[in-house]
């Protein structure tokens, strides 16, 4: 299943996705609604994430907090929000990718660590204390 708005080159996406051989096990979702996400991370054998621009990777939070396996790029902020919990692979890498998730997908050893690691990185994560941060940083700009 791939969620998400087309967006650059995704005729590419499309027109590879038409041509596969597992054409009928491809899924394409625009939209999923905030709310309905946790059940798709939840119900997923895995979650990959090859993103070449990412500002914080929230998505990859998300499929860590539902102790979704995760495969994710090896730039921007995500290794560091991974922070071991997830493979990291390089973006350009569509064999790297492919590989990361059949391994994931043939090593339940593998998938039940990633799932365990996971659940206790995401909890570094929440909504108060990005806001404690903020406010933090706020505080110390405001105090020069």
């Amino acid at each position: 299943m791939i969620v998400g708005s087309p967006s650059y080159r995704y005729e590419e996406t499309y027109a590879l996705a038409e041509n596969s051989q597992y054409k009928n096990d491809i899924q394409f979702v625009r939209y999923v609604a905030q709310e309905e996400m946790n059940a798709l991370y939840s119900g997923a054998e895995l979650v990959a994430f090859p993103s070449l621009n990412e500002s914080f990777g929230m998505p990859v939070i998300e499929a860590m907090a539902s102790g979704t396996p995760t495969i994710t790029s090896n730039v921007t902020s995500l290794p560091e929000v991974a922070g071991g919990a997830a493979i990291l692979v390089d973006v350009m890498d569509a064999k790297g990718y492919a590989d990361a998730m059949q391994r994931v997908i043939d090593d339940k050893k593998l998938a039940a660590s990633l799932k365990k690691k996971s659940l206790r990185k995401a909890k570094d994560f929440s909504w108060k204390k990005a806001a404690e941060q903020t406010i933090k940083a706020y505080e110390m700009l405001g105090s020069r």
